[in-house]
């Protein structure tokens, strides 16, 4: 896109080579697309000027992560063998009570059972 909008302000130039200075009309088109063309370039080379600062804001921000990336994985392997650790330690220690809970559900409770032996019988 860029180029065609550079082609054409060349062939306006040309034109107005060609055409003449003196046609009002020209003059204003061309005094239009110069002061397009300088908001542009002087766009562009702000752009540029916060290039380097924002380049060097986003390496810093890249070594950081690096940096708690590189921590995090030291800290890893203890942070994940503690948590394992934990879930053995909490399940042996709940064994009694799942094993009471589970026993009570297999031994059922008689009266239920009277009450619906009955309906799966017929």
């Amino acid at each position: 896109m860029t180029y065609v909008r550079g082609f054409g302000l060349l062939v306006a130039i040309a034109m107005a080579s060609l055409v003449g200075c003196e046609n009002p009309a020209m003059q204003k088109r061309t005094a239009r697309r110069e002061k397009s063309l300088q908001q542009t370039a002087s766009l562009l080379a702000e752009c540029e000027a916060d290039l380097a600062e924002r380049l060097g804001r986003t390496l810093d921000e890249l070594r950081e992560r690096h940096e708690r990336d590189v921590a995090r994985t030291r800290e890893n392997p203890s942070r994940i063998q503690r948590r394992l650790q934990d879930d053995a330690d909490r399940w042996q220690a709940r064994q009694p009570v799942h094993r009471n809970r589970i026993r009570d559900e297999l031994k059922g409770d008689p009266a239920n059972i009277e009450r619906t032996l009955p309906k799966v019988l017929d």
